[in-house]
């Protein structure tokens, strides 16, 4: 399933794959990527995408509304952390980008 979703008026592609047992959830934009748990977002360090991932989620709103918990070294740099709030993460990410 693919949904928009407005991030203070920055459009972001929002991601639903069922899986049998799990959904992999995700939200992107350019170089940016928002992901749940099951996305290796350190993996995304060689192609220079930054990438943060929020764990526990099934749905888009879940990956927003939830906690970062991981953080890639490219989002690093562009100030994302953990604990902060996943749509603010991944707003920042787009800001940032190079």
């Amino acid at each position: 399933m693919h949904e928009k979703v407005n991030l203070d008026n920055v459009e972001v592609d929002g991601y639903v794959i069922p899986l049998e047992g799990c959904n992999l959830v995700f939200a992107s934009s350019g170089a940016c990527l928002l992901a749940c748990g099951a996305i290796d977002v350190d993996a995304l360090d060689k192609f220079g995408i930054s990438a943060a991932k929020v764990t526990g989620v099934e749905t888009v709103a879940d990956l927003m509304d939830g906690a970062v918990k991981g953080v890639n070294q490219h989002a690093t740099r562009r100030g994302i952390s953990v604990g902060e709030q996943g749509r603010t993460a991944l707003l920042k990410m787009i800001q940032h980008q190079e």
